[in-house]
């Protein structure tokens, strides 16, 4: 923790040792996640980040105070309405990042927190340390991300912005369910198959992902929604 020595103002130190930093691959990474904040807006579902600095040793990223984090997963079983809250929120903000030209390309519940305990609490996502900027149209091949929120699209090396859609429905479904739709890289859940995907999707209308997640349909899924497509969904 730090303070602004002109305002008053407690502000969060993230230091990243350049011993951590092993190559200029590594740090130019962090200087992109700087540079990709800082294009952002302000948001209110965006953690703000004040200022950046680099010494000899370390990368400062200087952080608004958020206290009493709470990660979504810790709330524990969520109820439709309040699931479609949370994820109407993520999509958001996958909305303000494609606006701006940034694919986020990791996002998971724990990059997603609560300012507080507060049922009012703001969700703020916290970590870009995978984005990119990118161009409409722009195709990339690198794989990144976290296995269970991967896109198949990444693992072919074949992958636009439709990716960080893609993960906001594998939230969906955690926060829902209790448990992630795939084991793994992508070796699927038979209960998801068999059990709640039918009755979730089907039955009440949840956010309709069965076409772009189901892996009948992987080679040929070009309906994935955008951001602005789903915020459109009646449930949210």
């Amino acid at each position: 923790m730090c303070t602004d020595k002109a305002t008053g103002e407690r502000l969060a130190c993230k230091s990243i040792s350049k011993k951590k930093l092993r190559t200029s691959v590594d740090i130019d990474d962090v200087r992109r996640e700087v540079e990709i904040i800082r294009k952002l807006p302000k948001h209110p579902n965006i953690l703000t980040l004040k200022d950046a600095y680099e010494d000899d040793h370390a990368v400062h990223l200087v952080m608004e105070l958020c206290e009493l984090f709470d990660r979504i997963v810790s709330r524990g079983h969520y109820t439709e309405r309040a699931a479609a809250a949370v994820t109407r929120t993520i999509v958001e903000v996958i909305q303000v990042c494609h606006e701006h030209g940034v694919m986020h390309r990791d996002l998971k519940p724990k990059n997603f927190l609560f300012a507080n305990m507060k049922e009012t609490a703001a969700l703020k996502a916290i970590d870009f340390g995978l984005s990119v900027f990118f161009s409409p149209g722009q195709r990339f091949n690198e794989i990144v991300g976290s296995p269970y929120y991967m896109a198949p699209e990444v693992l072919k090396r074949n992958y636009g912005s439709e990716v960080d859609v893609w993960s906001a429905g594998v939230i969906l479904y955690i926060l829902l369910c209790g448990f992630p739709p795939f084991l793994g890289r992508f070796k699927l859940n038979k209960v998801w198959l068999k059990q709640s995907f039918v009755r979730m999707w089907n039955s009440n209308g949840i956010l309709d992902l069965r076409s772009p997640i189901e892996p009948r349909t992987w080679s040929r899924r070009c309906s994935t929604p955008t951001p602005n497509s789903a915020l459109q969904h009646r449930k949210f």
